[in-house]
This record gives structure tokens, sequence and C-alpha cells, in this order.
């Protein structure tokens, strides 16, 4: 008997490229589309991140008798008055020391191709130091106003910028607030066959995002506030920014506190052989403390992801989607990995049950 399943997939495969294929030709109905995702996209991503940060202080305040929209509200408002005074008393200091540190570092790299040049002139001539250290200078200075204006360029790439960040707490109000009543909607609206099986799927995702996203929170405010007092003590100028820098980049798992500490060096190459030898020392503390005492002990490796798999994963989403898609792409590529598992397990028990059904049945 010939087996039929193949041809099916194959059918199956062949009309869903089919289908993405016509999509494409007809851009009165792709062009709404991509302006919608666009538009809806990074306030979605943003409201989602907010949602598992906070989603433990509204469950607190519901459960000692808040009213659910009383809750939320003050849930909300408490973390834009946070981000709004932080704004206010942070945001002047990292503007100047930003701006600063990025002349400083401009200088650092001039002077360190005048000296290579002048010591080294036979191999100034192959290497070209005052060339290389120009573009290094450029690339470092574009990073900074690409990072500092990313999310900017970014949420205002379709409509208008304040309209899409007053979207962000609209969103995030409705989930806070909504979040049992969505997920009764979603399980009446699933077929009775697969019930439990997309419940599962929904509830690991669910665990996953939480699990990353609290962790990676804490993890960043910790290896931003002891590169910061490490910093201090070493005697860095330009500490604050270069601390901040090393916060934001430490959403990004394994790779970000190697890249948080790439200005440092810069700066401390002008500042002598001896500064740089103790800023390496600083980065090789903060990450051992951070592989093997700060996420051990704060996510006990739940998302269980080799060191391989995860550079791959951000140089291969920093490669197609930019700075923004390296902070998104350990939780997307977990949950794709929660999808797959499921569906392997959900297949092989459904075959499992297919021939103890047989067996009985003879």
């Amino acid at each position: 008997m010939v087996n039929k399943k193949p041809i099916y997939y194959l059918v199956i495969l062949n009309l869903i490229l089919l289908g993405i294929f016509l999509l494409t030709k007809v851009n009165f109905i792709l062009t709404p589309l991509v302006s919608l995702k666009d538009a809806m996209l990074i306030p979605m991503i943003l409201a989602i991140f907010l949602y598992y940060i906070l989603r433990p202080i509204n469950r607190f305040l519901k459960d000692h008798n808040v009213p659910n929209a009383l809750a939320t509200i003050i849930t909300i408002v408490s973390i834009i008055v946070l981000i709004v005074m932080m704004s206010i008393f942070t945001g002047s200091v990292v503007a100047n020391e930003g701006a600063s540190l990025i002349e400083s570092l401009n200088q650092t790299l001039e002077n360190l191709a005048n000296k290579y040049s002048y010591l080294f002139p036979q191999l100034n001539d192959i290497l070209k130091f005052n060339d290389m250290l120009s573009r290094l200078s450029s690339f470092i200075t574009t990073s900074f106003l690409d990072i500092s204006m990313g999310a900017f360029s970014v949420v205002g790439s379709v409509g208008n910028f304040f309209a899409q960040l007053i979207l962000i707490p609209i969103i995030m109000f409705y989930i806070l607030k909504d979040e049992y009543k969505i997920y009764n909607s979603l399980c009446n609206f699933l077929p009775s066959k697969s019930k439990t099986f997309i419940i599962k799927i929904l509830k690991d995702i669910d665990t996953v995002l939480k699990q990353y996203i609290s962790a990676q929170v804490m993890v960043a405010f910790i290896l931003g506030s002891l590169m910061f007092i490490g910093y201090l003590i070493l005697g860095m100028p330009n500490a604050f920014v270069l601390s901040f820098f090393s916060f934001i980049t430490s959403f990004i798992p394994f790779l970000g506190a190697v890249l948080g500490v790439f200005p440092a060096l810069i700066l401390a190459l002008g500042m002598g052989f001896p500064m740089v030898i103790k800023v390496v020392l600083l980065a090789i503390i903060v990450q051992q403390l951070e592989g093997n005492v700060i996420t051990p002990n704060i996510t006990g490796n739940q998302l269980n992801m080799y060191p391989l798999t995860t550079i791959i994963v951000i140089t291969a989403s920093v490669y197609f989607g930019g700075f923004f898609a390296a902070f998104v792409a350990v939780p997307i590529y977990n949950i794709f990995k929660v999808l797959i598992i499921n569906i392997w397990n959900f297949t092989k028990q459904t075959k499992t049950k297919k021939i103890l059904d047989n067996k009985n049945s003879i």
C-alpha cells in the first residue's frame, strides 16, 4: 500500500508557498498589512515586555482586594511616574556624559592613530592605522547614535511617534486588566480535540517569557550597578554613561557583558596600558560573577540554552534585523523551541496511542 502522507504534506506546503507568492503580487492588500505591522509591532513588544515586569505588582494588588481596574491603573501610573522621574534626574547626565564620552573616544582613537603610525611607519604602510582607527571612530560614533535613536526611528517609521508611544500604556492596560478574560475567551475559542495541547503550549510560552524577562531585568540592573561601582573605583571618566551602556547591552544574553565593556576599553587605551589591564580584569570579574553566581541564582538556567546556540541566534538576528532584534532574538527562539518540542511530543504520543489501540483491538 502506497503511503500518501508525504504527498499530502507536499501538497499542503506547495499551497502555502503559492499563497505567499500570490500575496506578494497584490500590493493593495500587502502594503496596508506591512504598515499595520510597522505601526503595531514595536508597541506590542514593549507592552508585553512591561506586562511581564508589572504583572507581579498588579496581581499583588488584586490579591489584596484592590478592584481590578484600579489595581491596573495604579500599576501603570506607578511605572510611568518612575520612568519620568528617572528621565528627569538621569536624562541630562546621560546626554552630557554621552557627548563627552564620544568626544573622548574620538580623541583617543586619533591619538592612537598618530602614535602607532609614528612608532611603526612600515607597519603603518601595510595596516594603515589612520584609516583603520578613523573607520573605528566613525563606527563607534554612529553606533552610539543608532542605539540612542534606534527606538525613535523604529517606532516612528510609520505614523506619529507620540501616537505610537501612547499605544504602549493602552495595550498594557487592557492586557493587565483583562488577562484572565483574554485567556478564558481564547480557551473557549479552541477546538475541543486540541484544547489541552494548545493550552499547554501557551502556558509553556508564558513561563519562558516570564522567566526570561524578569531574569534579564534583574541581571542587567545588577551588572550595570557592578560596572558603575567598578568604574568609580578605577577612576574611569564618564562612569555613569559607561555603566548605563553596559546595563542596556546586558539585555543581550551571553554577549551583552562583552559588548558593554568595549567603549571603556577604547577609552582606557588613551589612559595607558595599566588602565586597560584594570578594565579587562573588571570585565572578567563581572563576567564570572554573572555566569557563575548572578544568572544561576536568578534563573537557575531554566531556559537551558547552549552558549554557541545563543551566539548564533544573536548574530543572525543582528544581521537580519539590526540591533533591536538582538534583544528579542532569544525569547523568540525559545518560543519556537517550545512549539517544536510540544508538537514533537504530541506527535509521538499520538502515534503511541494508535499503536496501543491497534494492539488492543486485535
